[in-house]
């Protein structure tokens, strides 16, 4: 019975909800700029260390770069199926290089008078007018080594078939044997003037200086058989 009976309050005493509009929260729009997250000490102390480190002898440390290089096992499952130039006589682009890989400069700027594989295919050997040779990287195509070899400019250098020595002249007719550590082995006066070639025969095995040809700047053409030379 008491429960039917309506509790009767004042109007006063309803709740409503306060009139405090500085107080109540309204959606605006995010105009402040986004900050970064804030750093921890221990890393910004051990930035200022690297940066120290790389000033310390008064030179900023260059950004590292990936080196270029060109990977020649790409072509290797074609090559089988691969002939040389001669074989494709009606298409003579065969034997062609139209594709520019890299130029390469080296430190004394001199013009280079030949150019050579060396045996195994990785490295480029060139002879300058110098007297230098420079051993290039045929990968990444920067040099590895550079040894004096001549007093005068380098004019020819051949590799023997077997590639266990490398003979040279240049512009003095000096003649020298190395080998592919680059190991001077012996000189001598091939010509009074420069020497122009140079190649082996096949058969030079017995000796080291066995069957070399070299062609002179007057034309004349020489055969050194182990110590005697004949003259063409």
């Amino acid at each position: 019975m008491a429960a039917s009976i309506p509790v009767l309050l004042p109007s006063s005493s309803i709740p409503r909800p306060p009139q405090l509009p500085h107080l109540e929260w309204t959606p605006k729009r995010y105009l402040s700029d986004p900050q970064p997250p804030p750093m921890d000490d221990a890393r910004v102390l051990e930035q200022e260390m690297a940066a120290a480190r790389q000033m310390q002898d008064g030179k900023a440390v260059k950004k590292t770069r990936p080196r270029r290089t060109v990977d020649f096992n790409a072509g290797m499952g074609r090559w089988n199926i691969l002939l040389p130039p001669i074989a494709y006589p009606a298409n003579s682009s065969t034997s062609l290089c139209t594709k520019f890989i890299h130029t390469s400069t080296n430190k004394i700027r001199c013009p280079v008078n030949v150019v050579a594989w060396t045996p195994e295919g990785r490295r480029v050997l060139t002879g300058s007018t110098s007297g230098e040779f420079t051993l290039w990287n045929g990968l990444t195509f920067n040099f590895e080594t550079i040894l004096q070899a001549h007093d005068s400019a380098v004019r020819a250098f051949q590799f023997t078939h077997s590639g266990a020595f490398l003979a040279s002249a240049d512009q003095n007719g000096i003649i020298k044997y190395f080998q592919p550590n680059m190991n001077n082995l012996t000189a001598w006066s091939g010509h009074r003037e420069a020497i122009r070639g140079l190649t082996f025969k096949y058969g030079h095995l017995k000796r080291v200086g066995k069957n070399v040809f070299l062609q002179d700047t007057d034309g004349t053409l020489s055969a050194l058989n182990g110590i005697l030379a004949r003259v063409f």
